[in-house]
């Protein structure tokens, strides 16, 4: 070429001038082009996982998660996404809303079934009642709040409530029995008002049990809920696929994000001030090839971070590889209830169930309840927890005003 030809006949210093000039040209648009076809970061299971600690973590930005899949691809990476938009800001008291006063009776409050637990910000508890009503105590008497219409077939029912500001969410096993809902209605006084459904069509299956239901808000703002494998296990290992995940919600519904996966049912979750995840999940009942009739009942101190997957059903308790698997996928639990032989009895079996956050006696710990025996129990550290002594927590734990916990079995919620 001409220029070329010209450039050849200029000195040797010349010749360096231009070629050095030639490689930042070149050099700079191969770096513009990689840079504007770089893929998305994707939240998969490659992040740092979170210690036993609550120290701060790097989080990554989350990818938002597709609908439900009857038909889960293999694959468990999360599709890329955009990052999930801020959330909206905690809704304020309405105008003319004052609530009534709160407290609770004595030590036990009679209560149908309380599944869950929740203290609004002015001192009132609020709880569900599997059969579909939501429940306040406030002006020195229970008044029902909402009801929702449900099936109590199986596990399903009225599963979690959460509150933050003047919003109330409650999570619902719908009457079609294949269903799950998440709800929501602004507290008026004590009064139930515009009910919102921000999440529908949430996994059920068509068997028994399985089906998470539990709610936490977040120290940021943010809704998370807890979804059960349904029996179908292999589906906990798909980003794609909701059942067996932590999912996270702004308050308005929006942002939907699988948030951890590899769970078989998690029946508890609840947050520490900075954020950290705290998280129980039933173990294995002789379902998915494993070996014991019921074994390996988990806490999961999740951290802050989301990707995280954990190993279910590929292997169960800790890093134990089922009989058809020869390799684990995933992280193993912060707790495992494992041992010998393999009864449903203390220390082997739990079932796990509400957790809590303490800032009183058990200052910086997490407390959950345990179905099998009705005990609270401490987490401490990786691989050892406590019995509190503690009784009546079958169902939900939750501190409440003054670091006071509160406890729920089938019949009452108890003041500790």
């Amino acid at each position: 070429m001409p220029l070329i030809a010209w450039a050849r006949r200029q000195p040797v210093a010349v010749r360096a001038a231009i070629a050095g000039v030639v490689i930042v040209v070149v050099a700079a648009t191969a770096f513009a082009f990689a840079a504007g076809n770089r893929p998305a970061r994707q939240g998969t299971a490659s992040l740092p996982r979170p210690s036993a600690s609550l120290e701060p973590s790097a989080s990554p930005s989350p990818s938002e998660s597709p609908s439900p899949s009857p038909s889960p691809s293999d694959s468990p990476t999360p599709a890329p996404a955009p990052p999930a938009a801020p959330p909206p800001a905690p809704a304020p008291v309405p105008a003319n809303c004052t609530p009534p006063s709160g407290g609770f009776p004595g030590t036990r409050l009679a209560a149908n079934y309380p599944t869950a637990l929740a203290w609004s910000p002015d001192g009132r508890l609020f709880w569900a009642e599997r059969s579909g009503q939501v429940k306040v105590y406030e002006g020195g008497a229970v008044h029902t709040f909402a009801g929702v219409s449900v099936s109590t077939s199986g596990e399903r029912g009225l599963l979690g409530l959460a509150i933050s500001g003047s919003y109330v969410f409650a999570f619902f096993s719908n009457t079609d029995g294949a269903n799950q809902t998440i709800i929501r209605w602004t507290d008026c006084g004590g009064s139930a008002k515009n009910p919102t459904v921000i999440a529908s069509g949430l996994p059920a299956g068509s068997d028994c049990c399985h089906k998470g239901g539990r709610l936490a808000v977040s120290p940021d703002g943010h809704l998370f809920a807890t979804i059960g494998d349904n029996h179908f296990a292999s589906g906990a290992q798909n980003w794609g696929d909701l059942r067996g995940k932590v999912i996270r919600f702004n308050l308005d519904g929006s942002g939907r994000t699988v948030w951890t996966a590899g769970l078989r049912n998690p029946f508890g979750i609840a947050f520490a001030p900075d954020g950290t995840m705290g998280l129980t999940n039933n173990g294995p009942s002789g379902d998915a090839g494993t070996p014991c009739g019921s074994c390996g009942d988990e806490f999961y101190l999740v951290g802050r971070s989301p990707g995280i997957l954990y190993q279910w059903a590929t292997c169960w308790g800790y890093s134990h590889p089922f009989p058809n698997n020869h390799a684990c996928t995933g992280q193993q639990p912060q707790f495992s209830t494992e041992g010998g032989p393999y009864n449903k009895s203390n220390p082997y079996f739990y079932a796990p169930t509400g957790v809590t956050w303490s800032t009183g006696a058990y200052n910086g710990h997490f407390l959950f309840c345990a179905n099998s025996n009705g005990h609270m129990y401490e987490y401490l550290s990786q691989g050892s927890v406590s019995d509190t002594g503690l009784g009546n927590c079958s169902l939900d734990v939750k501190q409440g005003p003054g670091g006071v916990l509160y406890s729920s079995d089938s019949g009452a919620i108890y003041r500790h």
